[in-house]
């Protein structure tokens, strides 16, 4: 069993009530709240007040604004993401790494851990900065035949 420090979390798409009302330290907890990272270091890297943080975190969880991350995340190998890159670069040339990080910047994650069960949602997004809608959908094609060849 993992314990509450080990233990992921991420946000939810749970819609707040009229009358729910939010702290700081809430807010602050909701914004830092990173499914790749254990609660014990968002809790550190806030540098809250221990009692503070538990207080809003239970309050997020109870409110069910966060839920807990049970699966195991698998990342992409590091084949595929150079693959995406290269694909990028030859498309776009040098704007294809810049659109790589954006895309990674704008889903929280860093390029070298795109979670599986992301792969698609992260290709769609890096697609959007794509000059040309032909362009976009041939990066697509060549990015759901490397997809579909993944473990």
């Amino acid at each position: 069993m993992t314990k509450l420090q080990d233990a992921r979390f991420r946000k939810t798409n749970f819609t707040a009530k009229d009358d729910t009302v939010f702290d700081t330290s809430m807010l602050t907890i909701l914004m830092a709240i990173d499914e790749n990272k254990p609660i014990l270091q968002i809790a550190k890297e806030l540098k809250m007040d221990p009692a503070v943080f538990r207080e809003g975190f239970l309050r997020l969880y109870k409110l069910k604004f966060i839920e807990e991350v049970k699966e195991q995340l698998v990342f992409a190998d590091d084949k595929f993401i150079q693959d995406l890159q290269d694909a990028l670069v030859s498309m776009v040339g040098p704007l294809g790494e810049l659109l790589l990080e954006e895309a990674a910047e704008m889903m929280n994650f860093q390029v070298s851990k795109i979670p599986k069960s992301r792969i698609a949602d992260f290709v769609l997004q890096i697609s959007k900065g794509i000059p040309g809608t032909t362009e976009q959908e041939e990066f697509k094609k060549i990015m759901l035949q490397k997809i579909k060849s993944m473990d």
